[in-house]
């Protein structure tokens, strides 16, 4: 049996084989995919005061909530969502809506940066 020596992994000029440039791009791209994503945004945090509940909905099993006078923030479709685990919230919305009561605090937390979903944190309702 004959065996052939193993090829070289650089031609003469000094460039990669094309296999071997195969193998070293998905070795990257795997690292790049595994690496941890260091540009993930901080949340941040508002309060604002005195809104008044314009339309209550449900997506999936995320309440929104939007206002007559907007937020002050680019929240998207501004909407704030809340959580499914916040059903307390949920109905504290609903009793503004319901009876048509302006709230007198509502803050909010927007994960993602600007233009992002924002989730509803605290709401009073008071008079």
């Amino acid at each position: 049996m004959n065996y052939s020596e193993p090829q070289a992994t650089f031609f003469s000029n000094g460039s990669a084989s094309p296999r071997l440039r195969t193998i070293l791009g998905a070795v990257a791209a795997a690292a790049w995919l595994a690496a941890p994503n260091v540009s993930v945004a901080q949340t941040t945090y508002f309060s604002e005061g005195t809104k008044t509940v314009a339309k209550i909905g449900v997506q999936n099993t995320n309440a929104y909530i939007g206002f007559v006078e907007g937020v002050a923030q680019n929240c998207r479709w501004g909407y704030l969502y809340i959580s499914p685990d916040r059903k307390v919230m949920y109905t504290q919305f609903l009793a503004a809506k319901i009876s048509n009561k302006r709230l007198s605090r509502v803050d909010y937390s927007q994960p993602g940066g600007s233009g992002t979903q924002c989730f509803a944190e605290i709401v009073e309702l008071s008079e």
